[in-house]
């Protein structure tokens, strides 16, 4: 099906046939978001508020959004998940319609009744924008740009004298265009076939499909006969044949007048479908009517190919004001859908067998101020929906997008080692997936405990994962044991959030171990509770550890269970120790090793008193030294032991 927008006048007939109706206030709530759709701008796109309701198309792989209502122009989606979209620079800003064909934009200029375009791949600058020269029309004006049929662009010219004709060119994507006319007098039936709403390529043919109306939409009084829907195999003047009755033949009468009317005026949108179920494809058409409007599905074999369609709720045969508008059509994920304007505002879905509704059936669509949808298009794997408001119920032009699901989860977290000295690092890999359906860039944070390790931002395609690998500096931790996790903050638009955090276990921080001799040269270590004087404790320096490190002044003798420790009175430098490398509990009585050792003195009573050291008599115990090196050691904490030997006298 090729990429289509909705004819200027249809647009703007819709804004117009909504004024009369427009409600000054709106005050309900706004309805919740049906599942997986997602708003996917920003409420008139940064701009006042706007009510006609965007113009959505495709061109080249990017979706587009005309905001014609106040005349804000044309915008490019750049993200969808970021609501993101970028104003671009088009030669006309108002009174202007947009049709993408092939590799080129085209815009025209109603007020002018010129033509612009662009190539695909260009940037919107002044530049890139080539405007055509025409040839073969009245006074050098181009046709409306309607579809490209057999490498040849057509248009529909709009005559001084109410008529309309068919132009055809060769010359696409050149700036000099010569047209031959291949349609004229408005397909020989001026009085019915007031202008062409659609051109559609379908079976190798090409097809127009006219409006037939004078009056108001609401009035059969200025109605025609119906729409018309013209055929070629070829597009060549004199090919042309009417492939249905007029009006698909759908009359209703007034009960009160006695009159008859056709009720189908105007066609809002077409597309070419085919079903699982089929074996064929089809071309639809959908009509827009004040009293009930009609889906007709042709197979193309002329007037009798036709078979009505139409959803149960689209049109009553009884008299009575039933509006109803399709105003777009596309295929999605092998189905068709169909987009209603003003006021039944409701996207209906249809398999080929049945139709389902599935936006809109119980309250406005995405939001309570909108009355309609207008305006249909598909890019990629997504659907995209543009919704109308009615004036002075004005949030801005919204555009709707569909499926969208967010959601990033953590799949695991590992930690190593989970015993680690102070000041080494502690490796955390974690490993996130992006369980959505689009690309996303968010930030994942670890902790120990409440801490923050770090913070790393990583974009993920759908259904892809990374494992991330965060460093944790442990110098500033201390000695203890932390829990670790990972962390997502949702996303916009994430409601499943469990999966989002993920909690890995324990790291135990340990100080930096060092060796420690009480009684240097002595074996065991006796202590007497009832001893006056010192005793000389050793940190034993090695060849991986200086003692002019540490920090005197931090350093204690500790006791387990005892909180309180006990600082030494005095302190100084000597080798006169070797580390004790044996099994815990023992010790030796050697001296020094040729390593410079640091030697603490503490007073006996002193110890003893606020160690308790009177309650462990006739016990072989471990005495703790704790204490730090200085800052420019990184300030780490230390710690060690050594047993000793208690006795009363």
């Amino acid at each position: 099906m090729k990429e289509k927008i909705m004819p200027f006048v249809t647009v703007a007939m819709l804004i117009s046939l909504m004024l009369f109706s427009c409600q000054l206030t709106i005050t309900q709530a706004s309805p919740s978001a049906p599942p997986l759709w997602y708003q996917v701008n920003q409420n008139g796109f940064g701009q006042p508020g706007t009510y006609s309701g965007p113009e959505l198309f495709v061109f080249g792989q990017n979706l587009y959004a005309y905001a014609s209502g106040n005349e804000y122009g044309l915008f490019r989606m750049l993200s969808a998940v970021d609501r993101v979209w970028e104003e671009l620079f088009t030669p006309v800003n108002t009174g202007v319609a947009f049709q993408p064909l092939g590799s080129y934009l085209y815009a025209y200029d109603f007020s002018n009744k010129q033509l612009w375009w662009i190539k695909e791949g260009e940037s919107f600058i002044s530049g890139n924008w080539k405007q055509v020269t025409s040839n073969g029309l009245p006074g050098g004006v181009s046709p409306v740009p309607m579809t490209d049929f057999n490498s040849k662009l057509y248009g529909v010219y709009y005559t001084s004298s109410g008529t309309f004709e068919i132009w055809r060119s060769v010359d696409i994507g050149k700036t000099v265009m010569n047209w031959e006319r291949v349609v004229q007098n408005s397909f020989g039936d001026s009085t019915n076939n007031q202008g062409v709403d659609i051109m559609a390529v379908f079976n190798n043919h090409i097809y127009a499909g006219t409006m037939t109306r004078t009056g108001v939409f609401g009035s059969y009084l200025g109605f025609g006969d119906g729409v018309e829907i013209w055929e070629s195999s070829s597009g060549d003047l004199g090919t042309w044949t009417q492939v249905n009755y007029d009006g698909f033949g759908t009359e209703m009468t007034d009960p009160i007048s006695g009159d008859t009317f056709r009720t189908n005026q105007d066609i809002g949108s077409w597309a070419v479908y085919k079903a699982s179920n089929q074996q064929q494809e089809y071309l639809y058409i959908g009509t827009l009517a004040h009293f009930g409007a009609q889906i007709w599905r042709y197979d193309g074999t002329g007037k009798s190919g036709w078979t009505d369609v139409s959803p149960s709720w689209a049109f009553d045969p009884v008299f009575a004001s039933n509006t109803k508008r399709f105003t777009d059509m596309g295929v999605f994920q092998g189905s068709l859908y169909v987009t209603e304007g003003y006021p039944s505002a409701m996207l209906d879905k249809y398999d080929g067998t049945n139709w389902s509704i599935e936006v809109g059936e119980t309250e406005p669509p995405f939001a309570s101020v909108n009355r309609g949808l207008v305006s249909l298009a598909v890019l990629e794997n997504k659907l995209y929906v543009g919704p109308i408001s009615q004036e002075g119920c004005i949030e801005g032009d919204q555009v709707w997008g569909y499926p969208f699901v967010f959601d990033i989860a953590i799949t695991d977290v590992k930690a190593s080692p989970t015993t680690v000295i102070v000041g080494n690092p502690v490796s955390v890999e974690v490993k996130v997936l992006n369980e959505g359906t689009d690309q996303q860039t968010f930030d994942v944070n670890t902790y120990y405990d409440s801490t923050l390790i770090g913070t790393m931002s990583v974009t993920l395609s759908s259904g892809a994962s990374t494992t991330l690998t965060f460093t944790w500096d442990t110098t500033s931790a201390s000695p203890g044991t932390y829990t670790i996790r990972a962390e997502v903050p949702p996303v916009t638009g994430e409601t499943h959030i469990a999966d989002n955090v993920f909690i890995d276990g324990k790291v135990t921080i340990t100080p930096v171990p060092v060796y420690v001799d009480i009684k240097p040269c002595s074996w065991p270590n006796p202590i007497k509770v009832g001893s006056r004087g010192t005793f000389a404790v050793a940190i034993c320096g090695t060849e991986d550890f200086d003692v002019t490190t540490i920090d005197p002044a931090t350093v204690k003798l500790y006791i387990a269970g005892i909180a309180q420790g006990v600082s030494p009175i005095r302190w100084s430098y000597r080798d006169v120790a070797t580390p004790y490398i044996g099994s815990p509990g023992g010790g030796h009585a050697l001296n020094g090793d040729g390593y410079l050792d640091i030697v603490f003195h503490f007073d006996t009573q002193t110890v003893v008193t606020k160690l308790g050291l009177a309650g462990h008599v006739g016990e072989t115990i471990p005495l703790i030294i704790k204490g730090n090196l200085y800052p420019a050691a990184k300030g780490l904490p230390i710690q060690g032991q050594d047993y000793v030997w208690i006795l009363k006298k």
